[in-house]
């Protein structure tokens, strides 16, 4: 099944409604399973940004340090902190709500980033001169640009 950014977004959704909850459970190992949870979708919506950008062909250079290298790089900082969430249960209810505010934006910006990255550099390969986008227009000489 072919991904899209609005799998990403259904996963930011998911992470927020997990973060949500966290204030509902009482038990260490269900607050951890919430929490572990919440960033789990956070790495998925990053993944799926990141495979998104790199299906699209418009990253480029992984080995030479590219879009492709930078953007698989920063999705897999999500998969790190998801590893590392633990430690944020030590925080009382009011700094875990903000850290997980922290977190869900940072994953959102990085969705919203590579999606209008790859929307400006779609746009780029499509801006042509104006007798390019519209075949009807003819050149001064009265031909069509299409010869």
């Amino acid at each position: 099944m072919p991904t899209s950014y609005d799998d990403a977004y259904e996963h930011l959704k998911e992470a927020q409604a997990k973060f949500g909850e966290l204030a509902t459970h009482q038990g260490r190992p269900d607050r951890y399973a919430c929490l572990r949870v919440g960033f789990y979708h956070l790495y998925q919506a990053a993944n799926v940004a990141a495979m998104c950008h790199e299906a699209s062909g418009n990253a480029v250079g992984g080995a030479q340090g590219g879009s492709f290298g930078r953007t698989r790089d920063e999705a897999a900082t999500f998969l790190h902190a998801s590893r590392n969430c633990h430690a944020l249960l030590d925080q009382d209810d009011a700094a875990l709500a903000a850290s997980c505010r922290q977190w869900l934006e940072r994953a959102k910006a990085f969705v919203e980033r590579t999606r209008a990255q790859e929307a400006r550099v779609t746009n780029l390969q499509y801006a042509r001169m104006p007798e390019q986008q519209d075949p009807s227009i003819v050149c001064k000489d009265g031909r069509s640009w299409k010869r």
